[in-house]
């Protein structure tokens, strides 16, 4: 799990703790084995967190990216 913080401008862990701060992050799409959808992937460092897996059913990661793209993260 991963929350971002956009007022103190951090990526948190589930427990609040800091792992890095936006001006660090990208975030980027990546492949799924097994799907012909994409994941949505936070990265950090040489460290990466999975945020969101598009599915042919439930739907791609396309609302996710956008309201991200709208706070300047991708």
């Amino acid at each position: 799990m991963a929350v971002i913080d956009l007022d103190q401008k951090q990526l948190l862990d589930g427990q609040g703790q800091p792992l890095a701060g936006l001006a660090e992050v990208s975030v980027e799409r990546a492949f799924q084995l097994g799907s012909s959808s994409k994941a949505l992937v936070i990265r950090y460092g040489s460290k990466k967190v999975v945020v969101a897996r598009g599915s042919p059913f439930a739907g791609d990661v396309e609302p996710l990216e956008a309201v991200l793209r709208r706070h300047g993260l991708c």
